[in-house]
């Protein structure tokens, strides 16, 4: 996708198969695609309304790409905090004998091994969430003109503050999502197996 001009500088004829047209606040859009469509019947040509929210196979298929690449991610990090965890029980597990020992109930040994990870979690998140704002701020701009297009602010702007809290909550989640198996094997451990563990 390049401006026309890219084409006939080196020779070649363009091919334009689609405009997008972006109506300013006054214009009735059903209206304007009417008369649009009556004006361009002749020419063969239609007219595609995204008033409606609708999207292309292309918007899908990226929506698909970018919800998978964040599962990944997400599978990734929470097996990153499934091994820091599982290492740091195993090197506590004689500590967490002697608070069994002590009286510790099952339920408890899950929350502190979970309340363990938890500030791991939110630390990431406040690191991680401006990082990845500032980046997506510092290449999408970018990106837009590098085709030629001005990218509009439902497109730049998406970041509210709801989303934001939503984001630096999934760092929580995903350290407890990653420490929840150590969790559960820490509080089934025997008090006895535990105690005589080095």
């Amino acid at each position: 996708m390049t401006d026309a001009a890219t084409f006939t500088n080196a020779g070649l004829t363009p091919h334009i198969d689609q405009f997008n047209v972006e109506l300013t606040a006054n214009v009735n859009a059903t209206d304007w695609s009417t008369s649009a469509a009556a004006a361009l019947i002749r020419l063969n040509a239609s007219v595609q309304s995204n008033s409606d929210g609708g999207k292309n196979l292309v918007v899908i298929i990226m929506d698909a790409l970018v919800a998978m690449f964040t599962l990944m991610l997400t599978v990734i990090a929470a097996l990153g905090v499934l091994s820091m965890v599982v290492q740091d029980t195993r090197e506590r597990v004689h500590d967490m004998g002697i608070f069994k020992a002590l009286g510790m109930t099952p339920q408890q040994t899950i929350a502190m091994v979970l309340t363990s990870v938890t500030l791991t979690g939110l630390i990431a998140g406040l690191i991680g969430v401006p990082i990845g704002v500032a980046v997506e701020k510092a290449t999408l701009s970018p990106m837009g003109h590098a085709i030629g297009r001005h990218l509009p602010p439902n497109v730049t702007h998406v970041y509210t503050a709801g989303l934001l809290l939503a984001l630096l909550a999934a760092g929580v989640v995903i350290a407890l999502l990653g420490a929840l198996l150590p969790a559960g094997w820490a509080a089934r451990s025997r008090t006895a197996t535990a105690l005589r563990t080095e």
